[in-house]
């Protein structure tokens, strides 16, 4: 293994050579985009592991998502070759399944309990707010589970907004029908161990003692939860290594807190940091771009990217007349560089910053009968099919998973109807057990009518006879078992041959699944199986071997890299989003987002925007993103398509004289005077900085010089209207 190290080490670049090897204790890295931060990270754990003699089973690194985990196992064995035994690597909630599995007893949770989704969250939160006689115009289950969410990681709502005390008075109720149904939720996963660590400090050092090395990716997504976990595992040696980059941080909207990056440094004081800014994905020109934008943040660690590749081609700009345009544009432009460069279909993403934007696309690719793939849209594991046979692999599992049993016992259907639902529902309240027991048990079956025993009678024997069977077989031979008594695969070949048969081999996916994860672990359970399931995210089920144009939204680009990128809709209120513009911290936020997409491109990046798009059925005109004024004009060009003439962007074009006003103010004042027209000095998007109110951002403006009134959102304080005239502003940017 020390040949196989060496030969690891000389690959590296000087800083990454520094920070695979620095001394034991707490270290900070941070890797702008592309810059080999998976590299760094499970270099490190082979360093500890070949160098340090670290036993593999006592370092643990920890990611986001399921991709992720399979990439940093596929680099390990790469390194340290097939034979050996691996560090324990997965995402923070595997991990925290699986500690909740072994130690969960201890705060009174049972080992085969289920871990609810979003559409389980959901549909509890439904049937809650029905029973409260809420309805879903006032508060949305969506809206709910998001403010639940945001109190269960330790955040709070505004005590003014009437929704916001319903959700607070709700969440007793949530967490209750949580625990009958012996469930968690993702944001439990978290939540649980650091409450059975503070209530059983002999658990936490059972894990500490397991875990001598904590290396987490990805450290500028970690939430207040996932950090603590991190921090104290590593106790008491603060052998702490975290790889991150808080320009990438774009997850706020659900708790991550960039910001970790910066009290690294404060709760650790003898960590050391690690800068690296050597990029390996995107030739120079895409870079000076990224570079551009992000330098426009206030509130960053410095870092500059570069590359060895200096040659390539410039950023091109495009403005559309309308929404339509860029859509056929975008798509004549692959139709181009597929036939003049050779590129596959699959070697092009287009990235946009709502869903609701694909839609035009879609409609041109499947037009021109061009392959693509829609990422964020029915995943594998959300298919109804999926969701039922899951159903019934979940009641086997956790006989109190009450959402399961809602869904397995009237699929395919039996006659099992709402009154036989509410009927067994009001039985269990009345007997105080869950409706899995009072089906199951043909004692309290019996307290029901005679037609809802007759009904539920037969769904008791087939669980019942299923779990007997299951409990001798393996993973596979157990989901093969359950797909085939339940009469799933005979209901869906009974239906619309269109239809069935994409279901059915669905559903035989689902058992080639289950194959796949009994060889790379063959000592998965069930219920293994299913927590895994549980946490299949969009990224997750990203497929790269199809040839396929990819569309997807930026926030699902973290993480992928297409060779030729096209960033579309880059209009005020779409990006920034309208809804993410009330403060400094969600203006930057936006511009961390507009830079992760520009950092997916490797060797051509394309930036659009439309000046007309339609908005809740009205068309109306658009204004450039105010990020796209951060980019030097130097670094941009227009857009060359077949049959037009080559576009040359400079300061002196008119598409740019908004977008550069201090490099354009004398011809841009010239015209404005020529047409009647009042110079305005700010613009939405300016910084601005008040001696009381402090630091805001322009969003709103109107009339002209004399009474010019703008309207900023001042951090920490709210938006505020002033008078340009008496208002002692100051601009920053």
């Amino acid at each position: 293994m020390q040949h196989r190290l060496q030969q690891f080490l000389s690959s590296l670049n000087p800083e990454q050579k520094a920070a695979v090897g620095a001394p034991e204790g707490p270290v900070l890295v941070l890797a702008g985009a592309g810059s080999g931060k998976t590299r760094v990270l499970t270099g490190r754990a082979f360093y500890l592991v070949a160098h340090h003699r670290v036993n593999p089973h006592a370092v643990l690194v920890v990611t986001f998502t399921n991709k992720a985990a399979e990439e940093l196992r596929s680099r390990l064995r790469g390194y340290m070759g097939e034979r050996s035994d691996l560090p324990w690597a997965g995402t923070f909630h595997s991990f925290c399944a699986r500690l909740l599995r072994l130690h969960g007893e201890a705060i009174g949770l049972p080992r085969e309990f289920s871990i609810y989704d979003t559409a389980d969250t959901e549909q509890v939160l439904s049937e809650i707010l029905a029973e409260h006689r809420i309805g879903r115009d006032e508060l949305s289950p969506a809206a709910l589970r998001s403010w639940i969410s945001l109190l269960k990681n330790g955040g709070s709502l505004s005590g003014r907004n009437p929704l916001h005390r319903r959700a607070e008075e709700l969440l007793p109720r949530y967490d209750e029908r949580l625990r009958r149904a012996q469930a968690v939720d993702f944001d439990d996963l978290l939540r649980l161990p650091l409450e059975m660590f503070r209530s059983r400090p002999d658990v936490l050092e059972i894990v500490q003692r397991r875990f001598d090395h904590v290396l987490v990716d990805e450290f500028q997504d970690t939430n207040a939860h996932q950090y603590e976990l991190a921090k104290q595992i590593a106790a008491p040696q603060n052998n702490l290594f975290v790889v991150g980059d808080d320009d990438q941080s774009i997850y706020g909207w659900r708790g991550a807190q960039y910001r970790n990056v910066y009290d690294f440094q404060r709760d650790l004081p003898a960590a050391q940091v690690y800068r690296l800014e050597q990029n390996y994905r995107s030739t120079q020109p895409i870079l000076d771009v990224a570079n551009d934008v992000i330098a426009a943040n206030r509130d960053r660690q410095e870092k500059r990217l570069w590359t060895e590749r200096v040659a390539g081609e410039k950023t091109v700009l495009r403005q559309v007349p309308r929404a339509v345009d860029e859509a056929h544009e975008v798509v004549g432009e692959i139709h181009h560089l597929r036939r003049t460069k050779g590129y596959g279909w699959k070697d092009f993403a287009v990235l946009y910053r709502v869903n609701a934007l694909s839609r035009q696309f879609e409609e041109v690719l499947i037009g021109q009968a061009i392959p693509y793939t829609v990422i964020g849209g029915t995943r594998f594991y959300e298919r109804k099919e999926i969701k039922d046979i899951v159903a019934y692999l979940r009641v086997l599992v956790n006989a109190d998973d009450e959402q399961a049993w809602r869904r397995a016992m009237r699929t395919p259907p039996r006659g099992i109807g709402d009154v036989t639902l509410k009927q067994l529902e009001q039985e269990a309240r009345r007997t105080g057990r869950s409706i899995g027991r009072v089906i199951l048990s043909e004692a309290d079956r019996s307290g029901l009518p005679k037609a809802a025993q007759n009904k539920l009678a037969p769904v008791a024997e087939l669980v019942t006879t299923l779990k007997a069977r299951t409990a001798k077989m393996g993973l596979v031979e157990s989901v093969e078992a359950v797909l085939e008594a339940s009469g799933l695969m005979a209901h869906y070949e009974q239906r619309d041959p269109d239809e069935s048969e994409e279901r059915i081999a669905n559903l035989a996916q689902l058992v080639e699944a289950a194959r796949d994860r009994a060889r790379e672990h063959p000592e998965f359970s069930l219920s293994d199986f299913l927590a895994e399931v549980a946490l299949v995210s969009d990224i997750d089920e990203y497929d790269e071997t199809p040839d396929r144009v990819a569309l997807m939204t930026m926030h699902a680009s973290k993480g992928l890299e297409f060779p030729v990128v096209f960033a579309v809709g880059l209009e005020e209120k779409l990006l920034p989003h309208q809804r993410s513009q009330g403060t400094l911290a969600e203006i930057e936020e936006e511009r961390r987002l507009f830079y992760v997409a520009v950092t997916r491109a490797m060797q051509r990046l394309y930036l659009t925007y439309s000046q007309m798009r339609y908005v809740n059925g009205t068309l109306e005109f658009q204004e450039p993103s105010r990020f796209l004024r951060d980019i030097s004009p130097e670094h941009v060009r227009g857009w060359s398509l077949p049959g037009r003439a080559s576009v040359r962007v400079t300061e002196e074009d008119d598409d740019l004289v908004a977008w550069h006003e201090e490099s354009s103010a004398p011809r841009e004042k010239q015209r404005r005077l020529m047409t009647g027209q009042t110079l305005i000095p700010y613009r939405i998007g300016d910084v601005v900085q008040h001696p009381e109110f402090g630091v805001g951002v322009v969003t709103a403006k109107s009339g002209g010089l004399d009474d010019l009134k703008i309207r900023v959102a001042f951090e920490g304080i709210g938006s505020k209207l002033l008078a340009v005239k008496f208002a002692p502003l100051k601009k920053l940017q």
